[in-house]
């Protein structure tokens, strides 16, 4: 678990008494698993060029920090003989803790020894043996830096080298003393991750939150909407190598994450899907006002100030087409990573559900085929046609997924699915396992069958160890 503390409002604060001035929100990431991390790369605004700096290519020779004194690793204690002109004469061997370095005797009366000793006279140890630190000023991959009188020996670290093996550092040949000519390559840019606190100017969230909800929805009102930049900026750390991503939004608000994903496809091309579930739910000033109207939840003008009927569709589907709900093209550009016209949308999809509270017995006895359609679809990615009606065949197949209610056609069923490339999962209605082994080894060898019990209520029970 890491934390991020992001500055989202830099220019004032939320003054509150007796207290400092907040002007920031967290963010906690949960890595679960074997997740690999995160991926570095920019914020967006000013603190790019922050994280956007080369880094050096050569390092020093000697170890620092924990575990880099001369008796927890003796075998790396050794003397590096150079002559007056600073050049490498030889690599010694390495010495026993009992042994005085003093002691050591130069191979020629002229040579100086390069010892691994701090400012401060402790003894440390190298990062390379002597056999590995000589293979190493063959190759021109160690060398040893003259400042005046002051020598020290630097070396490249194995994720160096693998850079130049990359073409990310150019070698340019090799200096008098043997040593790489090493640069960074013209346009190429090592991206670094961020530090854990973000004060970039496009997280404001009065800026590019309220702003934003204002210009996409210029006659509705939500309080306290996230910089959608922010939020671009938070996913981009994870699903950046992810272009298949399913990113899920649970209390989406006003749907900035869907809102940020979309921008995330249009820069590299991806096609992540974003799940937004939120409540409908009416703020407890509008609450108090409606009930003084005679009206309870569940009513038309109750639900339509609902925050997702009233916000977060319509947020979606103006940032989607580049228009208000009145029609109007938005005003005002998109910036910082990808700047262009909020008037020309994206090219994206969205669809919306709305959760029903269905009677047991109609779902019980296989009679809400329509109402779990969506589900089904859902589970299939998301892609391409619904299936609601299996029609008078008892099975349909779409461009992601089919169903087969009625196992008497699972000949034409079969036959349809050859013929439908891109099909991945089919649904078998059954409660016969014999019968669903049997249409599974017909299956094609591209799509994986998950099985629906014909009551189709006890798909979705819970823990019951087979459900969807």
């Amino acid at each position: 678990i890491q934390m991020v503390t992001d500055v989202i409002n830099p220019r004032a604060g939320v003054a509150r008494p007796g207290a400092f001035t907040r002007s920031e929100e967290y963010i906690y990431y949960v890595l679960i698993g074997d997740s690999s991390g995160i991926v570095p790369a920019p914020l967006s605004s000013s603190d790019a060029t922050l994280t956007t700096k080369n880094p050096p290519i050569w390092f020093s020779l000697m170890r620092t920090g924990s575990n880099s004194a001369r008796r927890a690793r003796p075998n790396l204690f050794y003397p590096v003989w150079i002559d007056p002109a600073g050049r490498i004469h030889s690599v010694g061997d390495s010495i026993s803790l009992a042994t005085d370095r003093h002691a050591i005797e130069a191979p020629s009366p002229e040579l100086i020894a390069l010892w691994p000793i701090r400012p401060n006279g402790d003894e440390n140890t190298w990062q390379l043996g002597p056999s590995a630190l000589r293979a190493a000023l063959a190759e021109g991959t160690a060398r040893v830096k003259s400042t005046g009188t002051r020598h020290t020996m630097n070396y490249l670290r194995t994720a160096e080298k693998k850079r130049i093996s990359a073409g990310e550092i150019e070698v340019l040949g090799k200096d008098e003393r043997g040593a790489l000519i090493l640069k960074h390559k013209e346009g190429v840019v090592r991206l670094t991750a961020p530090r854990s606190v973000w004060t970039t100017g496009a997280h404001d969230a009065g800026l590019y939150g309220s702003s934003m909800v204002s210009a996409l929805l210029p006659r509705q009102n939500f309080p306290f909407p996230k910089s959608l930049y922010a939020v671009e900026d938070a996913l981009r750390f994870f699903v950046a190598p992810k272009p298949n991503a399913v990113v899920l939004d649970f209390f989406s608000g006003s749907g900035t994450t869907t809102h940020a994903v979309m921008r995330l496809n249009k820069q590299d091309g991806g096609h992540r899907q974003c799940i937004s579930v939120t409540n409908n739910e009416v703020s407890a000033e509008e609450q108090s006002r409606l009930r003084k109207q005679g009206l309870r939840p569940g009513d038309s003008d109750w639900e339509a100030l609902g925050i997702c009927d009233y916000v977060t569709k319509p947020r979606i589907t103006a940032a989607l087409t580049g228009e208000t709900p009145q029609g109007d093209s938005i005003k005002g550009n998109y910036r910082f990573t990808d700047e262009f016209p909020m008037a020309e949308g994206f090219e994206e999809n969205a669809a919306y559900f709305t959760l029903t509270y269905e009677a047991p017995l109609s779902v019980r006895h296989n009679r809400a085929f329509k109402r779990i359609a969506s589900m089904l679809w859902m589970r299939a990615g998301s892609r391409g046609r619904i299936i609601t009606d299996l029609g008078t065949e008892g099975w349909d197949v779409a461009e992601a997924y089919a169903v087969l209610e009625n196992l008497d056609q699972i000949d034409a069923f079969i036959a349809s699915l050859k013929q439908t490339v891109g099909v991945e999962l089919a649904f078998i209605v059954t409660d016969d396992d014999s019968a669903f082994q049997m249409v599974c080894r017909e299956l094609p060898g591209t799509v994986t069958a998950v099985r629906l019990y014909e009551s189709y209520l006890q798909n979705f029970q819970i823990n019951t160890g087979r459900g969807l």
